[in-house]
């Protein structure tokens, strides 16, 4: 016994051989604590993919997508109309190309805007005269009347 207890102390060796098992020991216990941990989450994600189904998902996503690619382009397009619409240039361009269209299905009977305009002039130039005479008799009347309460 007293052999054994002669033994007993440790060897300089020993002492780094403990600490490299105590060392070994706490990387396993934390590669359990990291293994419960993954368990854990692969847990919650099994659950999240019974509860999301990816491929509808990713089904509306696309949709989605989409439509609102549509939804852009109708966007520039209402901004190129209106922006085209503010431009006289392009007003005096398609009333031109709409004169030409009248003369030809007219044959030339409408003719040109001046020939359409004149005789609407021609009508207001003639009652022009006829209502001043009317408005002339109505104030003679009116300064009769006047003169009379007067005196």
């Amino acid at each position: 016994s007293s052999g054994i207890n002669a033994e007993w102390p440790l060897r300089p060796g020993s002492k780094a051989q403990i600490n490299s098992v105590v060392m070994q020991m706490e990387s396993q216990a934390s590669m359990v604590r990291m293994s419960k941990g993954m368990q854990a989450s692969t847990d919650v994600m099994k659950l999240m993919n019974k509860l999301t189904k990816v491929s509808e998902i990713s089904q509306t996503m696309q949709e989605l997508s989409r439509e609102m690619t549509k939804a852009g382009i109708m966007e520039e397009m209402m901004e190129d109309t209106m922006a085209m619409s503010d431009d006289e240039e392009m007003d005096d361009i398609a009333e031109g190309e709409v004169e030409k269209i009248l003369f030809e299905l007219t044959k030339g009977q409408l003719g040109n805007e001046t020939a359409i305009s004149t005789p609407l002039v021609q009508e207001e130039e003639t009652a022009g005269p006829a209502g001043e005479e009317e408005s002339s008799e109505e104030e003679d009347d009116l300064q009769s009347r006047l003169a009379a309460l007067r005196s």
